[in-house]
């Protein structure tokens, strides 16, 4: 879960979460997390390097090595797609026109393709659709050619 902490304090964070039941556990990222979940969770509390989850240099792990890391998405999509177990779940969280425009890039996976990376959805998505034109103007829209 990403959290602003110029609008919530880590511990009040922690302190909903533990009065809402949601997690039985928090993984610190720096001694004063630690410090100040420890009260509201205990022996629950546990260090970053005893997580077993990707930390946010690589959240987009899986979601990368699925082929889908090229897309456009926004960011609540990549978090989410990131979570599913398989492709065909990751899918679901795709809009009508971004299931068309992964569909013309699968029939041209033999091409390079920009990976999104830090791009904005509007961005990936022009530089998507102009390597695409460029693509299907030069072979007749035939993959392959």
């Amino acid at each position: 879960m990403r959290f602003d902490p110029a609008r919530l304090s880590f511990a009040e964070l922690a302190r909903a979460a533990r009065e809402g039941g949601e997690i039985p556990v928090v993984y610190a990222l720096d001694p004063a997390q630690e410090a100040a979940s420890r009260p509201l969770f205990g022996a629950g509390v546990r260090a970053r390097g005893e997580a077993p989850i990707a930390w946010v240099e690589d959240q987009e792990y899986y979601l990368r090595s699925s082929g889908f890391g090229r897309l456009p998405l926004l960011e609540l999509q990549a978090t989410r797609m990131n979570a599913e177990p398989d492709d065909l779940s990751r899918t679901r969280h795709l809009s009508p026109r971004q299931r068309q425009l992964l569909a013309r890039m699968e029939a041209w996976a033999a091409e390079a393709w920009p990976d999104r990376g830090g791009a904005d959805f509007a961005s990936s998505w022009r530089q998507i659709e102009a390597r695409l034109a460029e693509l299907e103007s030069r072979a007749d829209g035939v993959p392959g050619s």
